[in-house]
């Protein structure tokens, strides 16, 4: 059953990752494969969010259309948004030992630790697409565009995770009153 909800996850980011806004200036599109990254590993843990990333980037390096736009193949490891691609996993891994530890406590703490997987895939990001632009131009690239969808993403991760442990809370405090 665990393999069968990793596989799901893998395809939940494979569908984030669609969400995708291209920038005629940069070679990394906008994408939703963070929020999805930082979701599976909230609601995973380390080591189930980084086999979920990892089986996403599996499947996406053998072709199946699970990157950004429907791409696939291994070259996306060697170009420009390779170093994110890796990203993900460490953030996945980061991510969930916080949740799974629960050393998250409150919105304020979501915000951190979803904060800190980001910066995670940008700094893996970042070194890999120096490597095709440049250190002095990396930032201007593979950062700055990217930081106000950061901070969207980030939010919409609280909002949802929130909303789930909410519920959960509920349902388990309802699941203990007997009639």
């Amino acid at each position: 059953m665990r393999a069968t909800k990793i596989l799901f996850a893998s395809w939940a980011i494979a569908l984030f990752a669609q969400l995708t806004i291209y920038l005629p200036f940069s070679p990394v599109p906008i994408t939703g494969q963070t929020l999805g990254v930082l979701l599976v590993g909230a609601f995973f843990g380390s080591r189930g969010g980084a086999y979920a990333v990892f089986s996403y980037l599996l499947q996406g390096a053998l072709g199946f259309p699970f990157f950004a736009g429907a791409a696939g193949g291994i070259a996306h490891f060697f170009g420009p948004t390779g170093g994110y691609l890796v990203g993900f996993v460490f953030s996945a891994v980061v991510v969930g030992w916080f949740f799974e530890k629960d050393k998250v406590k409150n919105s304020i703490q979501m915000v951190f630790v979803f904060t800190l997987g980001q910066a995670i895939v940008f700094a893996f990001g970042l070194v890999g697409l120096s490597f095709w632009v440049g250190w002095s131009q990396v930032m201007a690239l593979g950062l700055v565009p990217f930081l106000p969808g950061a901070v969207v993403k980030t939010l919409m991760a609280v909002l949802m995770v929130s909303s789930v442990l909410n519920l959960n809370r509920k349902y388990k405090r309802n699941k203990n009153v007997s009639i």
